[in-house]
């Protein structure tokens, strides 16, 4: 994927984020809370019940056919992190090494079946983060971080790289077209000259980042991020909150 392909879909969940389905209208502190529980539920699973992280996926299902979101944006950005879960699991492939049944003549480890779980929990956890950022805007998650007091170097840490890390992808393209117009038969940077593009996309960060810092000075930024508190939870948000979090309990106690 191009880097002007990034730039052009990087706030394609900020867009996502501003629907009107039912799930768009719940207060994204009952979404922000749901989630929470519901990655708590599925990490706390044994790695042997694979029959209980088959059912937890029925929340992500759920989730995107209320909100009508798209399967591919969702899809591609889970993409991205699945070799990092294939690659801590393999390494209990390796270790436990117990036959834990058999599929006709095929032993199954314990090592396979928690390769498994990894990569099925990975899944469902980035799922439903990212059905929480499609639809829920960011800066309504960072109003409600900061009613939850926390940290507000957190808080603007969070809200200030998820702004303008777009703007460090539009340095990198620059980049890239100027490189390739130096050097138009090259269709990619070549190896030995990663280091120095590296080096001077840095750079030219660390200068962006000035000006933008300097500009917001000039506009009365004095630290605070400021951010539209949205109403108070209404009494079909607390029932949703409820039966989502009886849901789970049972889901758990189940497995």
């Amino acid at each position: 994927m191009s880097l002007a392909r990034v730039v052009n879909n990087f706030d394609q969940l900020d867009r996502l984020a501003l629907g009107s389905s039912a799930a768009h209208r719940l207060h994204p502190l009952v979404k922000m809370l749901t989630t929470f529980f519901y990655i708590v539920a599925v990490v706390s699973l044994p790695s042997s019940a694979l029959t209980a992280l088959a059912l937890f996926a029925a929340y992500p299902l759920a989730a995107m056919t209320l909100s009508q979101t798209p399967w591919r944006p969702l899809l591609a950005r889970l993409a991205l992190a699945m070799p990092f879960s294939l690659m801590g699991g393999l390494g209990n492939v390796w270790v436990n090494q117990q036959t834990a049944f058999y599929c006709g003549d095929w032993a199954i480890t314990q090592g396979e079946i928690s390769l498994v779980s990894i990569m099925l929990k990975t899944a469902l956890t980035v799922l439903a983060v990212l059905i929480l950022m499609a639809t829920t805007p960011f800066v309504a998650l960072c109003a409600q971080l900061e009613k939850l007091r926390a940290p507000k170097i957190v808080r603007l840490q969070l809200a200030m790289t998820y702004r303008y890390i777009a703007t460090l992808l539009d340095e990198a393209t620059t980049m890239t077209i100027a490189y390739r117009l130096r050097a138009p038969r090259q269709k990619n940077i070549r190896w030995r000259d990663i280091g120095s593009f590296l080096g001077q996309l840095l750079a030219r960060s660390i200068d962006r980042a000035e000006r933008v810092y300097q500009a917001m000075q000039c506009r009365g930024f004095n630290g605070e991020y400021p951010a539209p508190r949205p109403a108070a939870p209404r009494a079909r948000d607390y029932l949703y909150l409820t039966f989502f979090t009886a849901a789970l309990l049972a889901g758990r106690w189940w497995a």
